[in-house]
């Protein structure tokens, strides 16, 4: 059998340029969204992730906690409020194990971790991993052996349960918890805006395409799932995911998340 020699490409049949093609794709390579305006300074360099730095290695969310209770903005708000709960539990002669503070930290550690649940909270604190934490927040001594109530524990003792938070978030309604929580956030936002570093970054915007990248894990969907098929693991519920394969400019006006 004859074989036939290959014509040479002609004009209109001529390979394409792989210029600005991505790798495994035949689509040119989206450009990314980069939007600077005019009479704001352009960001030099990047910025690293704050869990890689090296002076933040090591903090863990409970680090993170207890440098809140420690500012002035804690100790001026959310203080006295505790006081005065403890103050009117006691006049009533109840006996807690918990403090308010404590109760209100236990809130905290699970916000900083994304936790929705207090269920969610408490498994992560009683957890074998959690350790350090518990011992930093002061939930690794027993609470339950004086007294004549004193009963043994089937769960971790010492870490708050249920029902005693879900308690004291009845004393503090949602509404007057987001009142208290946003004076301290304009409390600690006017605190840190005082030092130079601050007042320079605060001069650049991320606004209109740029995507916000967190370690969080945001809500993955596709065509096939109707709600996000990470459902146990979401610790950004309003975070929007793109996927390693996507080019992170892609993100538009969501959050681009990363786990």
């Amino acid at each position: 059998m004859k074989r036939m020699k290959r014509k040479p490409p002609t004009e209109s049949c001529k390979p394409f340029s792989t210029a600005g093609v991505s790798a495994g794709s035949a689509k040119p390579a989206p450009a990314r969204r980069l939007r600077l305006p005019d009479r704001l300074p352009v960001p030099v360099g990047s910025v690293p992730y704050a869990n890689r730095r090296d002076e933040l290695k090591q903090m863990t969310p409970a680090d993170h906690v207890l440098l809140l209770q420690a500012t002035d903005a804690w100790q001026q708000v959310m203080v006295p409020l505790c006081q005065q709960i403890d103050a009117e539990r006691s006049g009533r002669g109840l006996k807690f194990l918990y403090t308010s503070e404590e109760l209100e930290l236990f809130l905290v550690y699970g916000r900083s971790q994304g936790l929705k649940s207090i269920k969610e909270i408490r498994a992560s604190l009683a957890g074998d991993m959690a350790l350090r934490e518990r011992r930093l927040l002061g939930f690794d001594r027993a609470r339950n052996t004086r007294g004549p109530h004193a009963r043994t524990m089937q769960r971790r003792d010492g870490v708050p349960s249920e029902s005693t938070v879900s308690r004291h978030k009845k004393r503090v309604s949602d509404a007057r918890r987001r009142d208290l929580w946003m004076e301290i956030e304009r409390r600690l936002r006017t605190e840190h805006l005082q030092t130079e570093e601050l007042q320079e970054e605060a001069r650049v915007m991320n606004l209109d395409g740029t995507p916000l990248l967190t370690h969080y894990q945001a809500p993955m969907k596709d065509k096939h799932h109707k709600t996000a098929f990470n459902e146990g693991s979401i610790t950004c519920p309003d975070g929007g995911y793109v996927g390693g394969h996507n080019d992170p400019g892609k993100s538009g006006h969501a959050a681009g998340t990363w786990s």
